[in-house]
Order: structure tokens, then C-alpha cells, then sequence
């Protein structure tokens, strides 16, 4: 018993240092234009594969697992449909959407079991919902943060985007594509419902990721160490980055956005995130998805609009800060009742 509560005391740490990590690793990132974020994506996946290499050290198993690399394409393919969802529906909808969904189906897979996972075991069933309510309530506030855009001109990150994703600001327009924006030719009614679905599909897509290798491994298919497919889902990251960067530059006739100084930013902001992830595969090791998963979906968005608002002041007006004080206050509880709800 003493050394489950300190293993469990270990995955709470590592739900905070996840959620830390989630909510600034675009920070290095925060200066730079990206443009469309295709490269920016290409060179954060390699500094994600560089810490993937670092894991081997504390694997027990180096091998490559193809079906725990498709996790890493889940993730990469919805980063870029968030681009797109972003142009069909704002920010502020398309992070609502894709959020909760995205956190329900992490919780909801490990309470119940989806995908042939184990059950997650809580000791208080109704502190267990009511946290997770909670959590979803205050994405839906963090929704409503809206940033200033005089003081974010050169800004690629907006503070209340959905930081586990990376989506910049500055892709809801973007003015450096070569081609033409196929977005353009849909008519105005159907994108409202097309961005919807996308972003459900997003959701889907963030909220599956780490299915792959969990399922390999409860299935006794491979390693039973979480560690131990870290390097099998970034490379998964890494090459369906670099697939995205290939046709980029085709649909662009071989002229895609492209700066030098976007390398040691995005390799900065890869790093981090590669460090974040790698916290949140431990947590749910340590404490189960059904309680790490509100958790980690939750810290990001208030370490990130602490960013907007202390540092880069990006986030001013009464209206804006009442909704990030309040979706605060309401993250905090909820994340509060899912910590204590565990065994």
C-alpha cells in the first residue's frame, strides 16, 4: 500500500508537469510567424523524435511497434485538421468542440473501457463525474477568452488555444499559401457544418492517440512499461510530418512557407511537448486514464492564459478575464474532485 500511494503521488506529479509543459511549449515559438504551421509542425516533430531517442535510455524495450506509431498519426493528422477547422469555424468554436470532445473520450476510455482497454478503478464514482463536468464547464469558459489583437500582431500563438495542439493565431488567416484556398470555394453554409464536423473529428483524433500503444500493451502485445512506446509514437509523429510537409510542398509547387528562424523555436516547443507527453504516458500508468485524463486536459489552458495575461498581456478587458478567472476556479475544483475520486 505504501508504495502504491507513492507511485499514485508520482502520477499526480507527473499529471502537473505534463499539464505545465502542455500549456507553454509554444512560448519558445511565440514571436515567429509560421504561416500555415506545416513546417513549423515538420521541425517540432523532430525535436519531438529527439526526446523520443533520449527515452530509450529508460525503455526496457527498444523495438518499434508499428500499430503504437499509428497513435503519433492520429495526433500529427489532427493538428493540421484544427488548421482547417479554425478557418471554417474561429478559434473559439473549434476549440470548444474539439476539447470537450477530446477530453470525454480520454475519460470516458478509460472509465468504461473503450477500445478493449482496462477499466480505470475509482473509489468515488460520483466525485468522479462531477469533476469531469466541472472540467468540461471550464473548457467551455476558457472557449470564450478572447486575446488582444493590437498587442498580438506578430503573435503565432493565441494563449487560449488548445495548447495540447499547438494551434497559432495566426492560421485562422493565413496570407503565405502559393495556392488557392480550397476552403474558399464551399459554400457559406455548408462551412459552419463542415468546421463542426471536423471538429469533432479532431476531438476524436487527440482523444484516441494514445489508444494504440495503451491497447498494445493491455493486450500483453508488447512491452508493460508506458515508457516503452514513446519511441514508436513519436516516430509515428515524425514521419507522418514529414508526409504532410511532402505534400505541402507539392500542392504549393515546391515554393511551401518555409523560415530558418522557426528551427530552434519549433525544435524548442517539439522538446517540450515530447517532455509533456512522456509525462502524461507515466500519469496514466500511475493513476489510471479515467483520472489522469480531465486532469491533464484541464492545467494547460490555465498555464497557457497565465501566459497571456501575466506575461505577454495579451489577454485584457473585464469580460475576458472574468471568463478565464472563472473557467480557472471551475477547472480547479473539477481537477480537485478527479484527483480525490481516485483509489
Amino acid at each position: 500500500k505504501k508504495k502504491k500511494k507513492k507511485m499514485a503521488g508520482f502520477g499526480f506529479i507527473a499529471c502537473v508537469l505534463a499539464g505545465v509543459l502542455f500549456g507553454s511549449n509554444f512560448v519558445p515559438a511565440k514571436k515567429y510567424e509560421v504561416g500555415d504551421g506545416i513546417f513549423f509542425q515538420w521541425i517540432m516533430a523532430m525535436g519531438i523524435l529527439c526526446v523520443g531517442f533520449v527515452s530509450l535510455g529508460f525503455s526496457n524495450s527498444r523495438e518499434i511497434l508499428l500499430f503504437p506509431m499509428i497513435g503519433g498519426v492520429l495526433w500529427c493528422t489532427s493538428n493540421v485538421l484544427c488548421l482547417q477547422v479554425i478557418k471554417l469555424i474561429g478559434l473559439s468554436m473549434g476549440f470548444m468542440v474539439w476539447g470537450i470532445i477530446n477530453s470525454l473520450l480520454s475519460w470516458a476510455t478509460g472509465k468504461f473501457g473503450l477500445f478493449d482497454l482496462p477499466v480505470s478503478k475509482v473509489s468515488n464514482e460520483g466525485m468522479n463525474y462531477a469533476g469531469v463536468s466541472l472540467t468540461l464547464i471550464s473548457l467551455a469558459l476558457f472557449a470564450h477568452v478572447q486575446t488582444d489583437i493590437k498587442k498580438r500582431e506578430k503573435s503565432v500563438i493565441d494563449p487560449m488555444a488548445e495548447p495540447m495542439m499547438g494551434i497559432r493565431e495566426n492560421d485562422v488567416i493565413d496570407t503565405t499559401s502559393k495556392g488557392p484556398n480550397w476552403l474558399d470555394t464551399i459554400p457559406k453554409p455548408l462551412q459552419r457544418i463542415i468546421g463542426i464536423i471536423g471538429a469533432v473529428i479532431a476531438g476524436v483524433l487527440i482523444g484516441t492517440n494514445s489508444v494504440p500503444p495503451l491497447y498494445t500493451k493491455a493486450n500483453q502485445n508488447g512491452p508493460q512499461g508506458n515508457i516503452d512506446y514513446v519511441f514508436s509514437h513519436y516516430s509515428g509523429i515524425f514521419l507522418t510530418a514529414t508526409l504532410f510537409m511532402v505534400l505541402n510542398a507539392i500542392y504549393q509547387k515546391n515554393e511551401p512557407f518555409s523560415k530558418s528562424d522557426l528551427i530552434l523555436p519549433g525544435l524548442a516547443s517539439g522538446t517540450m511537448w515530447g517532455l509533456a507527453q512522456i509525462f502524461y504516458f507515466i500519469a496514466i500508468e500511475e493513476v489510471d486514464l479515467a483520472i489522469a485524463a480531465p486532469i491533464v486536459a484541464s492545467i494547460p489552458c490555465i498555464v497557457a492564459g497565465l501566459w497571456g495575461l501575466v506575461y505577454f498581456k495579451e489577454v485584457t478587458g473585464l469580460m475576458n478575464i472574468i471568463f478565464f478567472v472563472s473557467g480557472t476556479f471551475v477547472s480547479l475544483i473539477g481537477v480537485i474532485l478527479v484527483a480525490v475520486s481516485s483509489n
